[in-house]
């Protein structure tokens, strides 16, 4: 008895090729291919021509072949990848620093005539400012001042630990600061004070304002 999809010669009565797992019968018994004929050519086992039918499982019964497992594969849950807060189709990605955050960097004295000066050390305000040897380092900023009520050298605005301090440096009509909020106090002959952003310095009749940048 030979196997009708391999050729193989197998033992009369056999449920199965052991060759090539091909089942030869049925559960009832009935062959599942015509048995070829003893000096019939054995059809190739492998090629696009060949055809091979096993019966369903249903009707093998209990003599059928074990069922191989199936590997089902599960798809991978999906992750919702959306923002938990909704965004526009207009949004600005550009974030701007907070009125909290932000640290100005300069100190700036605005004259009379508009010219806004930077403070980076010291700097010493009259009407025709001179070299002061103690502040040898000291910027000269001379001031119009047609009443003549502003000294030579009248006061000296300098830096100290971030801050700005205006002292008087024996004016004859001293310095006068008002604050943003409207307080006014005079500093004394030779005094200083440490000035505000938006702060008001009085010079005699010239008047400069302070700033931050």
């Amino acid at each position: 008895m030979q196997c009708p999809a391999c050729g193989q010669t197998i033992r009369v009565g056999s449920r199965l090729c052991p060759n090539c797992g091909v089942w030869l019968v049925d559960a009832a018994g009935q062959p599942v291919a015509p048995l070829p004929a003893a000096n019939a050519t054995v059809p190739p086992t492998t090629g696009p021509n060949v055809r091979v039918i096993i019966p369903p499982l249903s009707d093998l019964g209990s003599y059928g072949p074990p069922r191989a497992a199936q590997r089902v594969d599960k798809p991978a849950p999906t992750v919702a990848r959306e923002s938990v807060y909704p965004i526009a189709d207009d949004f600005d990605e550009v974030t701007t620093l907070s009125a909290r955050r932000k640290k100005p960097g300069y100190w700036t004295i605005t004259l009379p005539n508009g010219d806004v000066e930077l403070v980076t050390d010291r700097v010493v305000i009259g009407r025709q400012p001179e070299y002061v040897p103690a502040l040898p380092t000291a910027r000269l900023i001379p001031v119009a001042d047609p009443s003549r009520s502003v000294s030579k050298n009248h006061a000296c605005f300098s830096l100290t630990a971030g801050k700005l301090v205006v002292e008087d440096l024996g004016s004859t009509n001293g310095v006068i600061v008002t604050r943003p909020d409207g307080h006014e106090y005079d500093i004394g002959v030779g005094g200083r004070v440490e000035l505000e952003d938006g702060a008001k310095v009085e010079l005699g009749d010239v008047v400069v304002y302070i700033g931050r940048v």
